[in-house]
């Protein structure tokens, strides 16, 4: 009997110590599994996530970077005005140093001096008459002659620089003698017509005057 105890507490001792080994076996193994479990765990969280070491793609350089900003809020494009060129003011010249130019009256025209009038008569039977006499320069002498119409008058100078108006009746212009260049008409209007003789310079004259 006293054999047995022994053996028997040899035994529980050996089953304790193979229980405490089994279960520190199991113990470490489950360590072991739980902590590859959790290296597996974050490789493949390494997987999916790219680490900062990988190499990312670089953004494109400032010089190959076209950027266009923005316009600004509520702007509305202007356009172009040329600004205006501004008016040269002409410079003002002094009068002080220009000569003076001497002033000219004008030369006043003589006056004409006061026509004289004469009338003409023809003696009996004759058909004309020669008038002379002297003018001074600018001077106007008229002879009235009484014709009626559809009589032919002719006018010739015979004598002197002088000028020979012919005037109707009515008062219009007729004709005129200059120079050897006499003046020869029919008569529309009965009545008082007029032989004006004019000289730019003092002349004597002799007129010659037919009607017939």
């Amino acid at each position: 009997m006293s054999d047995q105890q022994p053996k028997t507490q040899f035994w529980k001792n050996c089953g304790i110590f193979l229980s405490g080994t089994l279960v520190g076996a199991v113990l470490a193994l489950g360590g072991e599994l739980a902590w590859k479990q959790v290296q597996l765990s974050k490789n493949e969280v390494e997987i999916q996530l790219p680490s900062a070491n990988s190499t990312a793609v670089k953004p494109a350089s400032s010089a190959q970077q076209f950027t266009i900003p923005p316009p600004p809020p509520n702007t509305r494009s202007q356009p172009l005005v040329a600004s205006p060129t501004p008016l040269t003011q002409p410079s003002q010249t002094s009068l002080t140093n220009i000569p003076k130019l001497p002033s000219i009256s004008p030369t006043p025209s003589p006056s004409p001096t006061l026509a004289t009038t004469e009338r003409v008569s023809f003696e009996t039977g004759a058909t004309g008459t020669t008038v002379r006499d002297t003018l001074q320069a600018n001077q106007l002498k008229r002879y009235t002659l009484n014709c009626s119409s559809n009589q032919e008058m002719t006018v010739k100078i015979e004598e002197g620089a002088v000028s020979v108006d012919i005037i109707a009746p009515d008062g219009a212009k007729l004709g005129t003698a200059f120079g050897t260049v006499q003046w020869q008409g029919k008569l529309s209007n009965s009545g008082d017509h007029t032989i004006e003789i004019s000289a730019p310079n003092q002349s004597n004259y002799a007129v010659k005057v037919e009607v017939k």
